[in-house]
């Protein structure tokens, strides 16, 4: 009889509970989620989406510091944060004020994360394909401010990556050159084994081009190999 009684208490308690989250959740205004995480940011992230509990209405005060917003667009119960490029291990504030919600209530709300150079293989799939359908190597506005250039010209052991903004079909274009390096002695090897060294090395810097969270093939990329 004691083991029912107590029973049923815990039921009730339950049941308080989850009306109380309900009548909560109902009424009150508040930030559900934001993607990607905050604490999983690449710097080459083209936007942030923070989405709300309500539907949102009128014209907000956005700002993010330091300043790499773009634009932002709301869209029902979210807001899209248009962002420029960032810098690796840089912290960055939003602030979200006077969000209205369609019931009335009013959000300030400040939100925080630092950029990181993550590479590209290692982001989730959802963010990859955020940056690739951002990336567009033959908008000419675009093109000078494309991530990659930020780091070129790139040397290493074996190839150098360079770029050229050249025209091609009377569009303006990114172009891409990646040149192997080759010494006295790689002349020396075996046909398919300096086919192997030429391979290796621009494969060498294609993931120099993933480890800055680019994708390679989204570019216009050209190969130099010196000859013998």
């Amino acid at each position: 009889m004691h083991k029912n009684k107590r029973f049923f208490a815990v039921v009730i308690v339950a049941v308080i509970l989850i009306f109380g989250y309900l009548v909560w959740s109902a009424f009150t205004f508040r930030i559900t989620s934001s993607w990607p995480n905050l604490s999983n940011i690449p710097t080459v992230m083209p936007y942030i989406d923070v989405t709300f509990s309500k539907k949102i209405t009128g014209q907000p005060n956005i700002t993010l510091s330091p300043n790499v917003l773009k634009s932002y667009e709301i869209k029902d119960k979210s807001i899209r944060l248009k962002l420029k490029q960032m810098s690796a291990n840089t912290s960055y504030t939003i602030t979200l004020n006077n969000i209205h919600a369609s019931n009335g209530k009013i959000l300030n709300k400040r939100l925080s994360f630092k950029a990181k150079n993550i590479a590209f293989e290692k982001l989730p799939k959802d963010v990859q394909q955020a940056i690739i359908a951002s990336q567009d190597p033959n908008d000419a506005k675009l093109l000078t401010n494309d991530p990659l250039v930020s780091h070129l010209p790139y040397g290493n052991i074996g190839y150098n990556i360079s770029y050229v903004i050249t025209t091609k079909q009377s569009k303006q274009a990114l172009v891409i050159t990646i040149s192997v390096i080759l010494a006295g002695a790689d002349y020396k090897q075996s046909s398919a084994a300096l086919q192997a060294t030429i391979d290796s090395r621009e494969q060498a810097a294609l993931n120099y081009i993933r480890s800055l969270g680019l994708d390679p093939s989204k570019y216009d990329i050209q190969y130099s190999v010196p000859s013998h």
